[in-house]
């Protein structure tokens, strides 16, 4: 099962930080799943609110302020607010990168898609989203790229029953369910599909592990996306 960093090591630093994807890397993480969303003048940052209140205590819709404003900000950590570029740079080679996209536009499926050219990143990148379709937008775009589905409470159970086709529409072969959602019956289906799956799980949610994680290595997920990558790495090692 692989230790996938919830907006990196959010358990001992500010989530989606530098310090946090520093700390996940050093515990042993194998991927590090981190929320993008573009500002006015369409840099990419790395944040998973709409607004910058939660973390920085000033209200400030990311979609509305320009880069030099969001860069002015201080996460509780000390940490400006990175961009995607600057992850790239410090991390690229390093370890995985899952992105999940915040934005709802599709400008940032097309921003996204540049700054990977123009970083020519070597990490593998998978890109997930809840709004599927930008996922089946970004397979027109960049067919090359790793697409994955987010699904959570808010989808109903006809969305489950046509789990194959919306698959197919997005072109996508990686799972991301709200790990409450795994079962024998999903995991059989996604194995008869050759899909990846990597479920999810809030950090509210989370502390019955490692009972959870031994719960979800019996059926057959590939991975976590773990608020607890240093506990979890060390969990995998034991086991």
């Amino acid at each position: 099962m692989l230790v996938i960093a919830h907006r990196g090591a959010c358990d001992e630093t500010t989530e989606n930080s530098m310090g946090a994807f520093t700390r996940a890397i050093e515990a042993g993480a194998d991927r590090i799943e981190f929320d993008i969303q573009c500002s006015a003048d369409h840099e990419i940052f790395v944040f998973h609110d709409r607004t910058t209140k939660r973390l920085t205590h000033k209200p400030i819709v990311l979609a509305h302020a320009d880069a030099a404003t969001i860069k002015s900000l201080r996460l509780p950590n000390g940490e400006t607010i990175p961009t995607l570029r600057e992850v790239f740079q410090a991390f690229d080679g390093q370890v995985e990168f899952n992105i999940e996209l915040k934005d709802h536009h599709p400008r940032i499926v097309d921003q996204l898609i540049l700054l990977i050219e123009q970083c020519q990143t070597r990490s593998r990148i998978i890109v997930s989203s809840f709004q599927h379709d930008l996922i089946e937008y970004l397979a027109q775009k960049a067919p090359g790229l790793e697409r994955a589905l987010l699904f959570d409470k808010r989808h109903s159970l006809r969305f489950l029953r046509r789990l194959e086709a919306t698959m197919q529409r997005a072109q996508a072969n990686i799972l991301h369910p709200d790990a409450r959602f795994i079962s024998k019956k999903l995991m059989a289906c996604a194995r008869r599909n050759q899909w990846e799956v990597y479920p999810y799980i809030s950090i509210k949610q989370e502390p019955r592990f490692p009972k959870l994680w031994d719960d979800l290595k019996e059926l057959g997920v590939d991975g976590l996306c773990t608020n607890f990558p240093r506990r979890m790495h060390a969990w995998r090692q034991s086991t």
